[in-house]
């Protein structure tokens, strides 16, 4: 499913090295800034992860009705995963929220 490869913050850190607006504006605004652009480039990467496991899910469902024991348990650990990976990202998606709310409240004090 994922090859370990982040390719979407590869892509932010080379479009940071040739953009240097984009550069400055990542590193410039201190780390706070810079985390929370790379939380939100994995958040991101993670929405593709869930819809191939969920199409993957389908096409176990498809096979399901061959009686397979094999592909239950397979569709079994396969709902398990999209429902770790969910829960995953709601929390990534409130801790996100609520960071880039204290920031711009710091932001304000600066």
């Amino acid at each position: 499913m994922q090859d370990g490869n982040l390719e979407s913050l590869q892509k932010l850190y080379s479009e940071c090295q040739v953009n240097s607006e984009l550069g400055q504006s990542c590193l410039g605004q201190g780390t706070g800034y810079l985390l929370y652009r790379i939380l939100d480039k994995l958040v991101d990467n993670t929405l593709p992860i869930v819809d191939k496991m969920l199409a993957r899910m389908e096409q176990i469902e498809d096979s399901v009705f061959d009686e397979d024991k094999e592909t239950a348990r397979d569709l079994a650990n396969l709902r398990r995963n999209v429902i770790t990976q969910r829960r995953v990202i709601w929390q990534l998606r409130a801790v996100m929220g609520m960071s880039a709310t204290k920031y711009s409240a710091f932001q304000a004090l600066m």
